[in-house]
C-alpha cells in the first residue's frame, strides 16, 4: 500500500470520527431519554411478571390448603361412620344379660358381708427380770496384778467417793446420803486409810440396794458410769456379778429389772 492510500484512508477515518462527535453532541439528550425509557419498560415488564407468578402461587397454595382439609373432613367423617357402624363396639356397649328385664333374683340378692379378719395373735410378752437385793460390779487388775493404795485413792478422789461408814468409800448426793458403795475385794473389804501407801488389792467392787434408795435406775446409770471412769484410771477390766465380763447385754439386762 501506498502512501497515497494511507493518507486517503486516514482522512477518511477523520472525517467519520468528526460526523460521529457532531452526531452525538447534537442528539445526546434524544439517546439517552430512549434509553432510560428503554430500561424502565423492562423494569416494569419483569416487575408484572413477578407479581403475576407470587399471585399464581398464592392461590395454588390456597387451594392446596382447601382440597387438604377436605380431604381430612372427609377421612374423619369415614372414620365416624366406621366407629359408629362398627358390630364389634356396638357389642361392647351392651348389656351383659340378653332378656329384656333384668334378672330380679340376681338384682334383689343382698350383698353377703365379709366375714371379720381374726385379730392377731398377741405377742408373747417379755418377762421382766426380777429385781436384785443388790447390783454389784468390779473393776479388776489384769493379768493377776494388783492396784496399789495410793493409786486407789488418786482414782477414788477425782471420780468423787468419799471415805465413810464400816470402812469403805462412798458416793453420797447433795444431802449426804449414800447411793452406792465400793469395798475393796480384800477380806473384809475395808481400806485401812493409815496404811494406804502399803496397801494392794486385785480389785474393788460397787455395789448399792436397789430397795434402800429413790431412784434405783438413776443410781445404776451413775453405778456404772463410775465403774467405767475407774477402769480406765487404774488401767483395769469390768465384772458382772457372776465374774464375768461386763457387756452392754448385761447392763441392759439390770436396767430393765429396775
Amino acid at each position: 500500500m501506498d502512501r497515497t492510500t494511507v493518507r486517503i484512508i486516514l482522512a477518511i477515518i477523520g472525517v467519520i470520527v468528526v460526523i460521529g462527535v457532531y452526531l452525538w453532541h447534537r442528539y445526546q439528550t434524544q439517546i439517552t431519554a430512549g434509553w432510560k425509557k428503554l430500561a424502565g419498560s423492562l423494569g416494569d415488564a419483569v416487575a408484572q411478571r413477578q407479581a403475576r407468578k407470587k399471585a399464581e402461587g398464592l392461590h395454588r397454595s390456597t387451594a392446596q390448603d382447601a382440597a387438604d382439609a377436605a380431604d381430612a373432613d372427609t377421612s374423619f367423617d369415614d372414620y365416624l361412620d366406621d366407629y359408629a357402624l362398627s358390630p364389634a363396639r356396638e357389642q361392647r356397649i351392651e348389656p351383659y344379660w340378653r332378656d329384656d328385664e333384668p334378672d330380679d333374683e340376681f338384682m334383689d340378692e343382698a350383698p353377703r358381708p365379709r366375714a371379720a379378719a381374726a385379730p392377731p395373735p398377741p405377742s408373747p410378752k417379755t418377762e421382766r427380770p426380777a429385781v436384785p437385793n443388790v447390783v454389784q460390779l468390779s473393776v479388776v487388775a489384769v493379768d493377776n496384778a494388783y492396784f496399789t493404795g495410793g493409786e486407789i485413792l488418786d482414782a477414788f478422789n477425782r471420780v468423787g467417793l468419799r471415805y465413810g461408814d464400816m470402812g469403805i468409800f462412798h458416793l453420797y448426793n447433795e444431802v449426804d446420803e449414800i447411793l452406792f458403795s465400793v469395798a475393796s475385794m480384800v477380806e473384809p473389804g475395808t481400806f485401812p486409810m493409815e496404811n494406804m501407801m502399803s496397801f494392794e488389792c486385785p480389785g474393788v467392787v460397787l455395789f448399792f440396794q436397789p430397795s434402800h434408795v429413790d431412784e434405783p435406775l438413776d443410781v445404776f446409770d451413775s453405778l456404772v458410769s463410775c465403774c467405767h471412769e475407774l477402769a480406765i484410771r487404774l488401767n483395769g477390766v469390768e465384772w458382772d456379778v457372776n465374774r464375768q465380763p461386763l457387756t452392754t447385754e448385761k447392763i441392759i439386762e439390770l436396767r430393765r429389772a429396775l
